[in-house]
């Protein structure tokens, strides 16, 4: 498999070698791949191939985007000299040519920049994780190994930078200065843009007073930060599944409206230098302008810096005070306040978008936050959901071998979510079978299905009669999917092995902060098996219980269709007891939603994008009963303070029904103590099937064979 994998490796980079010489690709490296392939060095503790890939993939991945950016701002400059046919028509004719004469020539520009690969489309977890700078949580790792410690510092430092907080990067950070003996001076973030690398060279000589060496490095920042802005701005412009077939203006505006929230965030970004957004960083500029040019005795220069950080940040009480102090030098005249025009057509663009925003918000209630892809990089999420694959962020432990060693019982759960780094990346490079020998290993329907009726019967699983099945077809309430044992080692594998928040960016209580919520994917639990934290049978045990759990479904509700995994979700939900006294009945553990629509106030469920539109059923396998509340509910009321009917949890107990707004469900808040179940999403098309189920049953294989 390895010797493949290399293959195919030196196949790929022989083939973007002779691109290179023919002129046609350049430079062009997949990123994506190499990113991949590096993972995979690191998974076998091939440092030295870690490093390789994954500063090959870096390198790749600036020179798509520098790329990218770069035609869609020529474009857009070379079809505005254009001479227009539309010279007697409206305005509306003037700017579909406009953008016909911008589609012709970012065809020609992607073709001379990118050859053959001019259409390759990225995953966009892929695009997120370099966003996050997720390569160099790696390359800290792998450079420590090869005793390359001041660039594992360099690494280390590259993620605090975009995540500040990160406690066991910074640990690893200070063991790296004490390891290496480095100066913390020495240590450098090494995708820290030009311009802030020229702004803090000029924040240095300003500290020394060197006013000529300040205002050449912050002038050339501040040239540098603009540029960075526009290109910022123009790779916004990325592709967007509409995922639905709206008219044609409606498509154009969806389309804007993705990137213009994209957009928005270009300024505050840019603005993050240290780990920390400074939402005076712009204005700052002509704070450090306004003294040096004063101190040069440039006094017109000073105003109009004055002027230009008054016309961002008009408020502002020093820079008042000094332009009070400039009124009373004699040779000040009114005339010298003029702000820079580029910093005013700034200001009045973000204004404009600001307003058009809010616009949009307040008019289009369905593309808010929580339901509108924020950008390209960025899984939307569902109101609601409990299953989001976007894990969240951990890093990677300075030393595994110890962890390795050791046993569950000395493990705690920091130490393990040091361990285990994101679940995407990681599960997709433990195998690079294709994807035609991972579909052999499904049986047929027909035959999966007859194979499961003596089982299932064995088991002594039957349906349970209750009211959540009056008038309905479509639902059903089954005990014995589980025993108790099974209940109770899942149970403690959640408690284990489950990150805070687990698939959704960060946030601990992403329903209710009154619950602290924990989930594990396939992909976190294959990791864990991977690393030695559990037996491979535990990840076996999720596989056959929730198999069972979808033969069940399909026999009862008699599918002429197979169904497939989209996703599956361990969680525990957790009553935070210093809550409960002022919660409100509204307060849910889980809000009321359906599974592949937006449901609204009006009763109307959108089944568009950012929904999960390919959800065909879903089903929850409750894992334990000893806590109080947390009763599952079909409701057509949003509140969910009134409902159809309620299913209380109990080990094994399977609730399974049809995903549309038929069925809309919440689950009514834990009072106490902490429920635990298994969410399993399905789906008829199989090009929705779940990658992380067919990585790990592969994983499994393999290990069962002592192929890995």
């Amino acid at each position: 498999m390895l010797a493949v994998a290399k293959c195919l490796l030196a196949l790929f980079l022989a083939i973007a070698s002779a691109e290179t010489d023919a002129g046609s690709g350049k430079d062009f490296l997949a990123y994506d791949f190499l990113y991949n392939e590096g993972i995979k060095m690191y998974l076998e503790e091939n440092w030295t191939g870690c490093v390789k890939n994954i500063e090959l993939a870096l390198k790749g991945w600036h020179w798509w985007n520098d790329n990218t950016a770069s035609c869609r701002k020529n474009c857009s400059h070379e079809a505005k000299e254009k001479n227009l046919l539309a010279t007697h028509t409206d305005e509306e004719d003037k700017y579909f040519e406009h953008i016909l004469h911008s589609t012709l020539c970012l065809i020609k520009c992607k073709k001379e920049a990118f050859g053959a690969q001019r259409d390759r489309v990225v995953e966009s977890n892929i695009i997120a994780e370099f966003k996050e700078m997720k390569p160099y949580d790696y390359l800290q790792l792998c450079y420590y190994r090869l005793e390359r410690v001041n660039d594992a510092a360099n690494a280390a430092a590259t993620v605090l930078a975009v995540q500040p907080d990160n406690e066991v990067m910074a640990e690893n950070m200070r063991y790296y200065l004490e390891e290496g003996g480095i100066s913390t001076e020495d240590v450098v973030n090494l995708e820290m843009k030009p311009y802030g690398q020229e702004y803090v060279k000029a924040t240095m000589a300003y500290k020394e007073n060197n006013f000529d060496l300040t205002i050449t490095h912050m002038e050339r920042s501040l040239k540098m930060f603009l540029d960075e802005y526009q290109n910022c701005r123009y790779l916004c412009e990325s592709p967007f599944d509409q995922g639905w077939f709206p008219d044609f203006v409606s498509s154009v505006a969806n389309h804007f409206t993705f990137t213009l929230r994209c957009k928005r965030k270009c300024l505050w970004q840019l603005s993050d230098l240290f780990g920390e957004i400074d939402d005076n960083f712009l204005p700052s500029y002509f704070d450090y302008l306004q003294y040096s040019y004063f101190q040069k005795g440039e006094t017109r220069k000073a105003c109009e810096a004055v002027a230009t950080f008054l016309h961002l940040n008009p408020n502002d009480e020093v820079q008042n005070r000094n332009k009070e102090f400039y009124d009373s030098v004699d040779e000040v005249t009114q005339d010298m306040y003029v702000p820079r025009k580029e910093v005013v057509a700034l200001k009045e663009r973000e204004d404009y978008e600001q307003q058009l925003m809010a616009f949009i918000e307040t008019n289009f209630a369905f593309l808010t936050d929580e339901l509108w892809h924020e950008d390209d990089t960025t899984e939307a999420k569902q109101v609601g959901e409990s299953e989001n694959s976007t894990t969240t962020s951990t890093t990677a432990e300075l030393d595994t071998s110890s962890v390795i060693l050791g046993t569950a019982e000395v493990i705690n759960e920091e130490l393990t979510q040091n361990l285990l780094i994101n679940t995407h990346i990681k599960i997709a490079a433990l195998s690079f079978q294709p994807k035609s020998e991972i579909s052999k290993e499904v049986p047929s329907f027909r035959s999966r299905v007859v194979s499961q009726l003596k089982s299932l019967s064995e088991l002594g699983v039957k349906a349970v009669k209750g009211e959540w099945e009056k008038d309905k077809q479509d639902r059903l309430v089954a005990d014995g999917l589980t025993s108790t044992l099974e209940c109770m080692v899942l149970t403690e594998l959640i408690r284990f092995g489950a990150v805070e928040g687990d698939g959704y960016k960060g946030s601990y209580s992403p329903h209710t902060n009154a619950e602290a919520f924990q989930g594990i994917s396939l992909g976190r639990a294959g990791l864990m098996v991977h690393a030695g934290l559990i037996d491979k049978a535990a990840l076996e045990l999720i596989l056959r219980v929730t198999d069972r759990c979808r033969d069940y479904i399909e026999r009862h509700f008699h599918l002429s269709q197979q169904l497939y995994f989209a996703y599956t979700h361990l969680v525990c939900r957790t009553a935070k007891p210093e809550m409960n006294h002022n919660r409100s009945a509204l307060d849910l553990s889980h809000e009321v939603h359906a599974d592949n629509c937006i449901l609204q106030n009006s009763g109307e469920c959108l089944r568009v994008p950012p929904a999960y539109t390919y959800r065909d059923y879903s089903a929850i396998l409750y894992l334990n009963d000893d806590f109080e509340g947390g009763e599952f509910i079909f409701t057509q009321d949003m509140s969910g303070l009134t409902y159809e009917s309620s299913v209380n949890p109990q080990c094994g107990r399977l609730v399974g029904f049809s995903s549309g707004p038929e069925n809309s469900h919440g689950v009514l808040p834990v009072r106490k103590g902490t429920r635990c179940s298994i969410g399993m999403w399905f789906t008829h098309d199989r090009k929705h099937n779940e990658v992380e189920r067919s990585i790990a049953s592969l994983f499994l294989k393999q290990l069962n064979a002592k192929q890995i």
